[in-house]
């Protein structure tokens, strides 16, 4: 269930970007009307130019859709590719300084106060007692039916040319 939520809570998912051309106020005033790309619709997005050193750009980039490589699809539309894609927020989460693979607990507290309309059944706690970060994730998985997982892409799956 907690999933279902996550989904559809309608969180903004900020990232930073790196990307092979030069960037335009035009071309991101464009991106604020939204992008038809392969034809597939994609929400407006709200990007800024943090900094342009001349054939990439550094950009930061707001969505709240997420469909599957939609960053990936809507640069290239705009004729750039992504060299890097960093996420650094996702709703009322930052992503900080998280290393690989590292999690962080999430709290009842949190997620009740930033999910709209998530409730746990009557008696289910999430023991914060617990030491070992794996247990406390293998538990709130188990209640929730969803683990967030942050870090880089296993090996395996760059050598077969698919990124995230």
């Amino acid at each position: 269930e907690l999933k279902r939520h996550l989904e559809t809570a309608g969180w903004i998912r900020e990232y930073r970007i790196r990307v092979n051309g030069h960037v335009t106020n035009q071309a991101l005033a464009a991106l604020q009307d939204g992008v038809t790309a392969d034809g597939v619709r994609y929400a407006p997005l709200v990007a800024t130019l943090d900094k342009q050193v001349n054939s990439n750009a550094w950009l930061t980039l707001k969505l709240t859709e997420g469909k599957r490589r939609e960053i990936r699809q809507v640069c290239e539309k705009m004729g750039w590719g992504v060299a890097r894609l960093l996420r650094t927020k996702y709703g009322p989460f930052l992503l900080g300084d998280l290393k690989s693979d590292e999690c962080q607990p999430v709290t009842h507290d949190t997620l009740v106060r930033n999910v709209p309309g998530l409730e746990f059944p009557p008696g289910t706690k999430l023991d914060t007692r617990e030491k070992d970060p794996e247990i406390k994730a293998k538990r709130l998985h188990k209640l929730s039916g969803f683990s967030i997982r942050w870090g880089k892409v296993p090996d395996s799956t760059k050598k077969r040319g698919k990124q995230q």
